[in-house]
């Protein structure tokens, strides 16, 4: 903040600084955002399966906010091992207006590879 005085030779800017404090106004748990008319995807692709690489890629789509894939699916799969899970995060498509409730429609997309086992 600064405080402009003017006195006999002009005018006079003090600086005045202050220390921040940051506030996290969130609570501690949320509930679940409302969805409806969910459509899931699944495409397993084993082109590298001579490398041990198996690779599953998962699309959410549906009026309202998708959520995390836990929520969606189980992913802890029988005798394979998960590498890795990448989540390209949430993308809102459209705003749905045709009904009473304005609501963003929302896609989502995963990508999980599966290392072959051992």
């Amino acid at each position: 903040m600064d405080l402009d005085f003017t006195d006999q030779r002009g005018q006079v800017v003090l600086p005045v600084e202050s220390r921040i404090t940051l506030l996290d106004a969130r609570p501690t748990t949320v509930s679940a955002r409302p969805f409806a008319n969910l459509e899931v995807t699944q495409v397993l692709d084993d082109r590298e399966i001579g490398k041990g690489l198996l690779t599953l890629e998962i699309k959410a789509s549906a009026k309202g906010l998708v959520p995390e894939l836990s929520e969606l699916l189980r992913t802890n799969f029988a005798g394979l091992r998960v590498e890795e899970v990448s989540d390209h995060g949430l993308a809102v498509t459209q705003i749905d207006t045709d009904d009473e409730e304005l609501a963003p429609a929302t896609e989502r997309d995963w990508l999980i590879k599966i290392p072959r086992g051992r």
